[in-house]
């Protein structure tokens, strides 16, 4: 099991070919999106096409589990947030729930995003990175919400 996070489901989104080529050598692999993750990436739909279409949207991500984000995850989440040195980023509350999951599924999580990859994180959680040095980037608060769709058909998984 591996939990995907923002970052990855808007670069397979945009058709990334690292999130094609991760998820092509992971095929095997159960991937699950907590909710808030999932709930970010409807709301992109809702906010940016003139009629959403969420069906459509769910269908695009229907190879993935939504996890249930409970207080408990929350509370793992934010334990271990509060975790490293003061140097470190400072996660957003959907950050602080992906954190959350990945400590109660234990599992690792997929992220290009540099709150999850940066090296004090890292130390403490198991993160699993599908793009290049030269490509990683932070992705906008927000983004998700403001992204314009453009309807592909998932990646074909061999």
């Amino acid at each position: 099991m591996k939990v995907l996070d923002s970052s990855f489901l808007v670069d397979y989104e945009r058709g990334d070919p690292g999130a094609a080529t991760f998820l092509q050598d992971d095929s095997d692999e159960e991937f699950v999106v907590p909710a808030t993750v999932y709930t970010e990436y409807l709301l992109g739909e809702a906010n940016a096409a003139p009629e959403p279409d969420l069906a459509a949207v769910h269908a695009e991500v229907d190879w993935t589990r939504a996890w249930p984000v409970t207080e408990e995850t929350a509370g793992l989440g934010v334990a271990a947030v509060a975790e490293p040195p003061a140097s470190a980023p400072h996660p957003d509350g959907v950050d602080a729930t992906v954190v959350g999951v990945v400590r109660e599924a234990d599992a690792p999580v997929v992220a290009g995003e540099s709150d999850v990859t940066h090296d004090a994180v890292r130390d403490r959680l198991n993160v699993e990175l599908y793009r290049t040095q030269s490509r990683a980037r932070t992705i906008p608060d927000g983004c998700l919400s403001h992204l314009r769709r453009r309807r592909r058909r998932p990646f074909p998984v061999v």
